[in-house]
C-alpha cells in the first residue's frame, strides 16, 4: 500500500514537471535550443555559407535560441523573398486589414477615364480563373458595365467617348527597380510595378504544334488588342529526338513580341511574359471595343496614357464601374503564392497613402522603416535596408533577429495580427508551401514564407500551438552558399530546423531530457 503511495505521487510529481517544462526561462531555453541548432547545422554540412537565426516568444519578444555561423553579431543578411513578410506587414498596418483596392471607371465630358488604384489584383487571370474567367472575359465585362451605365436617375447613359485614358497617377512611373537581375527583366516576376496593374501586367502565351513538320505553330495570347503582336517565328517538329523549345522575346519599350524557337506538344500552361506598359494597352483594347459598339466618336477613339503625372483630368463625372479587391485576398497572394508584383504594388501604396504622392520604392521604404521603428524600436529601423518590396533586389539587408521581432509584434498587433498571420501559408498544405515538409509529422500548426535568389535561401514565419495558442517566430537566413552545396540541402536544414522548434513547443516534456532518438532525426 505504501509503495503504490509512493507511485502516485512520483507520478503527479512527474506530471507536474512536465506541465511546467515550457515555463523553462528563456536563458535555459536558448541554451537547449541554441545546442540542437549548432547539431543540426553540423548534419547539414552548408560549407562556408552564412547562416543567421533567430528564435522568440511572440507574447514577449524574448528570445529561445539563436545562431550565427560564418556572421558576426552585427552581420546583414539578404532576405529574399521573406521581404514580403515586412512589406506586406507594413501595408496592413498602414492601409488596414478592411481595406479594399478600388479601381474606379468614370465619365469625364466625353472622356472615359480608367484611374488605377494601385491594385495588383486587376485582371489577374489566377484570380478571374476561379470564377471560370479569362482576362479578356474580364474586359469585355467592364466595356458592357458602360454600355449598360444609367444616369443617376435610371435612365440609359448612351454615352460615346473621343478618349480613353488610362490614369496610372497613384504610383510613380520607375516601373523596374534598377538593382533587379538585367537578365530576368522579361520573366513574369520581374514584371513592370504601375499604379494601373492588368494580368499582372504580364502577357499569356499558349502555343500548340501546326500540323506537320516545319509549320508555324498556333498562338493565341491574353489580354488581346490594344496594340499587342506577336510575330511567329517558329516551327513544328514532329521528331521526339529533336530539341523543342519556344521563347518570346519582347521588343524593348512596346508590346510587340516575337516567337523563335520550335514546339513539338501543346502547352498544358501559357507562357508568360513581362508587358510594357499595360494600362496604356487597356485603355486601347477598351477604346476598340467601345468603338466596335458604336460608342466612339469619329472613327476609332485616341486613346492613351497621361503625359504627365501632374497632368489634370479636372474633378470625376458620373462613376460606370468600380472593381474591388480585398486586402486579404492581396495578402494571400503576396505571401501564400509569393507573387513579386503584389508586394511591389503593397510597398508603392503604402508609400502613397503616407505621403500623398505617388508611391514610390523611396516613399514607399521609409513607410516601412516608420512602422518598423514604431514596433520594433529605432535600432532596427536604423539597420534596415529596404530596395524594394518583393525581395528581388540584392539590396535588401535585414537581420533575423530583426525579422522576429517584427513577427513577434506584428501578430500583437490588434489592427493587423490575424490578416497578416492568416496570409502566410501553412506547412505542406497551401501556396509555395505546399510541396515542403513532405513526410515530416508536425505536432503543431507551422505557418512560414520561403526565399529565394541566387546564393540565398530564407524561411521565417510562426509556429503555433493550437491547444494553448501559444506562438513561436523563427527566421532562417542563409546566404553566401557556395556552389557545392545543393538547394535542397539548405532546403532540409530549414525544415530541420522548424521540427526542432516543434517538437520543442509540442512535446510535453523537457527539452534538455530530449532522446538520443530525436536528436538523430535532425538532418536525416
Amino acid at each position: 500500500m505504501r509503495q503504490r503511495e509512493i507511485t502516485r505521487r512520483f507520478v503527479l510529481v512527474l506530471a507536474v514537471l512536465v506541465a511546467i517544462a515550457p515555463l523553462l526561462t528563456p536563458a535555459a531555453s536558448a541554451q537547449v535550443l541554441n545546442r540542437q541548432l549548432r547539431d543540426a547545422l553540423e548534419s547539414a554540412k552548408l560549407g562556408s555559407a552564412k547562416v543567421g537565426i533567430s528564435i522568440v516568444e511572440t507574447s514577449d519578444g524574448k528570445p529561445l535560441g539563436a545562431l550565427r555561423d560564418n556572421a558576426g553579431p552585427a552581420d546583414l543578411f539578404i532576405p529574399a523573398s521573406n521581404m514580403k513578410l515586412m512589406t506586406s506587414g507594413a501595408a496592413v498596418l498602414v492601409l488596414g486589414a478592411d481595406y479594399e483596392f478600388r479601381t474606379r471607371v468614370y465619365k469625364s465630358g466625353d472622356r472615359l477615364v480608367i484611374e488605377g488604384a494601385g491594385d495588383p489584383a486587376f485582371g489577374d487571370a489566377e484570380l478571374l480563373g476561379r470564377s471560370q474567367m479569362g482576362v479578356d472575359d474580364f474586359i469585355n465585362r467592364l466595356v458592357k458595365a458602360v454600355l449598360d451605365a444609367r444616369t443617376p436617375s435610371g435612365e440609359m447613359l448612351n454615352a460615346t467617348f473621343s478618349e480613353v485614358i488610362a490614369d496610372d497617377r497613384v504610383f510613380d512611373r520607375e516601373y523596374v527597380h534598377p538593382s533587379w537581375p538585367a537578365d530576368q527583366r522579361s520573366e513574369w516576376y520581374c514584371a513592370e510595378v504601375s499604379g494601373l496593374v492588368l494580368n499582372t501586367n504580364v502577357l499569356q502565351i499558349w502555343a500548340s504544334p501546326g500540323r506537320d513538320e516545319r509549320d508555324a505553330p498556333s498562338l493565341r495570347w491574353e489580354p488581346n488588342g490594344g496594340g499587342i503582336e506577336v510575330e511567329n517565328r517558329a516551327r513544328t517538329v514532329r521528331r521526339d529526338d529533336a530539341g523543342a523549345s519556344i521563347a518570346f522575346i519582347r521588343n524593348p519599350s512596346t508590346n510587340r513580341f516575337v516567337a523563335r524557337g520550335s514546339i513539338r506538344r501543346a502547352f498544358d500552361e501559357p507562357v508568360r511574359v513581362c508587358m510594357h506598359e499595360s494600362d496604356g494597352a487597356l485603355a486601347s483594347i477598351i477604346a476598340e471595343r467601345l468603338t466596335l459598339a458604336g460608342r466612339g466618336t469619329g472613327g476609332r477613339p485616341i486613346t492613351g496614357r497621361l503625359a504627365h503625372l501632374d497632368e489634370s483630368l479636372g474633378e470625376p463625372g458620373q462613376v460606370l464601374v468600380v472593381v474591388k479587391t480585398p486586402m486579404q485576398t492581396v495578402l494571400e497572394r503576396c505571401n501564400g503564392d509569393s507573387h513579386n508584383l503584389y508586394a511591389e504594388c503593397l510597398l508603392k501604396k503604402t508609400g502613397n497613402a503616407v505621403s500623398g504622392q505617388p508611391g514610390s520604392w523611396a516613399n514607399g521604404a521609409a513607410v516601412l522603416r516608420m512602422q518598423l521603428r514604431e514596433l520594433v524600436g529605432p535600432t532596427a529601423a536604423a539597420q534596415v535596408q529596404v530596395a524594394d518590396g518583393s525581395g528581388l533586389s540584392r539590396g535588401n539587408q535585414i537581420t533575423p533577429e530583426m525579422m522576429t521581432s517584427w513577427l513577434a509584434a506584428l501578430q500583437r498587433d490588434r489592427r493587423a495580427g490575424d490578416a497578416f498571420v492568416n496570409s502566410i501559408p501553412l506547412a505542406g498544405v497551401e501556396g509555395n508551401m505546399v510541396r515542403r515538409f513532405k513526410g515530416k509529422a508536425l505536432k503543431n500548426e507551422v505557418r512560414c514564407k520561403s526565399g529565394y535568389i541566387n546564393g540565398v535561401r530564407t524561411l521565417s514565419g510562426y509556429v503555433t500551438q493550437p491547444e494553448s495558442g501559444r506562438r513561436v517566430a523563427f527566421s532562417i537566413l542563409v546566404n553566401e552558399i557556395p556552389g557545392n552545396v545543393s538547394g535542397a540541402r539548405v532546403k532540409a536544414f530549414h525544415e530541420d530546423v522548424v521540427l526542432i522548434i516543434d517538437s520543442w513547443l509540442g512535446s510535453g516534456t523537457t527539452p534538455s531530457n530530449r532522446t538520443a532518438m530525436e536528436r538523430e532525426a535532425v538532418g536525416g
